[in-house]
């Protein structure tokens, strides 16, 4: 053989590799499932075969029925995808009364009486009458499952059902109803938002239910149903949707938090790098190697510097947050003092005459006209003026008690209430406040006994109840 036949050899049989090699990798796929059984919402048990991707033959298949008889089904036939999935010997096949290919059983398991193994497609006609002659879907699966002519007696055992299947669906991005990979989902219970729908508009009432057994009804009058779960742990888990006598539908997901579980790659923060500007500190907040003696500073939340209320809506309590402080919190004190005003009657001045000629002739005089006026006798005036009156509340009894001496300093401190972990505080006044000028004053002490630095509109306010 010359240099150029063995050449021409040469590429022929790369060629004929290429093409094989496309060939495989071109190779037709199905997605299969078969349900045996009921499941009951309580429990989730494996379905007979789980969702899957399976790689079809290149080439129609024989499917034996008896010693006499034999079907021919293409290689894109459900018979076709259900031998992919479970084997040749996994699957026992009849012919039913039209002459129409049916599983007898699967995977041993029988359908009981007065109920037959179908094929289901997501199209416009889901029930397959023929495994033979009909055609996997290119979009969705194709699904197995023992039908039956009426609703079951024992909903939670029985061994077929008698409505259509449940999807559930987790709607983002691309993804379908049929994922045979896990979805990825965050964990930590943050919310999954699963959708449940089944061929038609029929009214629809399901239980949707996970691995971490977190049951949630769906109901719909229209076939599509939503819910709302969560996942508490990290890892593979399931959600399944449920209802008497539909097929279960099944999902399988992944929860993580991207930090390298399912597959993500956990991203590591840069590392911290000191920045270069001078290290802040107030000379006296434990910062830059300065001594720490200032406490935990609060801040006034639930009611606003200079606010303005009516007495219907008048404050009941104080709430607050705390800052951080190295040394700890040892407590937080409150301090409210009030301003109003009261009418009060002014004494009228007595008058003093300096001669008695004056007085006498005054007298005279006034006996004079007493004669004439003893049945109308003047009136004095009353006169009255406002005076300020200064309070502080009182926590022992619970009101407000008259100051000495007006100013916010001259009023009474009381303990507020710590959180657990002491990041908030709070206080109540058993009562709405009163119509007056108020100032209210926090003051938080760190263990070491060192008060709060006092700052106006954040642990110092003042507010009026009208």
């Amino acid at each position: 053989m010359g240099s150029y036949a063995r050449m021409l050899v040469a590429l022929c049989a790369a060629l004929l590799l290429s093409l094989s090699i496309a060939a495989t990798s071109l190779a037709a796929t199905a997605i299969v499932r078969v349900e045996g059984r009921q499941i009951p919402s309580s429990t989730l048990p494996p379905a007979l075969v789980e969702r899957q991707r399976v790689t079809l033959p290149d080439a129609p298949i024989t499917k034996v029925v008896d010693a006499t008889t034999t079907k021919t089904c293409p290689a894109d036939s459900y018979a076709a995808a259900l031998t992919a999935a479970v084997g040749d010997n996994g699957w026992r096949a009849a012919v039913d009364g039209s002459g129409n290919l049916v599983a007898a059983s699967i995977k041993n398991v029988t359908a009981p009486a007065g109920a037959g193994w179908v094929g289901w497609s997501n199209g416009g006609n889901p029930q397959v009458d023929d495994l033979c002659t009909t055609t996997v879907p290119s979009y969705g699966e194709a699904l197995f499952f023992p039908k039956c002519t009426s609703a079951p007696a024992d909903p939670g055992g029985a061994t077929c059902f008698s409505r259509s299947p449940l999807y559930p669906w987790i709607k983002a991005g691309t993804l379908t109803p049929y994922e045979v990979d896990p979805i990825l989902v965050v964990d930590n219970m943050a919310p999954v938002e699963v959708y449940v729908f089944a061929n038609g508009t029929q009214a629809l009432d399901a239980t949707v239910n996970t691995d971490e057994d977190y049951p949630v009804t769906a109901h719909a009058d229209n076939g599509q149903a939503f819910v709302s779960l969560g996942f508490a742990t990290q890892g593979p888990h399931v959600i399944v949707a449920t209802s008497p006598g539909m097929v279960p539908g099944r999902l399988a997901v992944c929860a993580t938090d991207a930090g390298g579980t399912c597959g993500t790659t956990k991203v590591e923060p840069p590392p911290f790098v000191p920045p270069d500007t001078p290290c802040a500190t107030n000379g006296h907040d434990g910062q830059c190697g300065t001594e720490d003696t200032t406490g935990p500073p609060t801040t006034i939340m639930n009611i606003a510097d200079g606010a303005v209320y009516k007495h219907s809506s008048a404050p009941t309590q104080v709430k607050g947050t705390i800052g951080e402080d190295r040394n700890g919190v040892k407590d937080v004190q409150v301090r409210l003092t009030r301003v109003t005003t009261k009418r009060v009657k002014v004494k009228p001045k007595k008058k003093h005459h300096k001669k008695k000629a004056h007085r006498k002739a005054k007298k005279s005089t006034a006996s004079a006209a007493k004669k004439h006026t003893k049945h109308h006798k003047k009136k004095r005036r009353v006169r009255y003026r406002r005076v300020k009156v200064c309070q502080t509340w009182n926590n022992a009894t619970l009101l407000f008690r008259k100051m000495k001496r007006c100013g916010a300093q001259n009023g009474l401190w009381t303990d507020a209430t710590l959180s657990d972990v002491p990041t908030d505080f709070s206080y109540g006044f058993e009562m709405k406040l009163p119509k007056g000028k108020y100032t209210l004053e926090t003051l938080a002490h760190d263990v070491n006994g060192y008060a709060e630095d006092v700052e106006l509109g954040r642990n110092v306010i003042t507010f009026t109840v009208r």
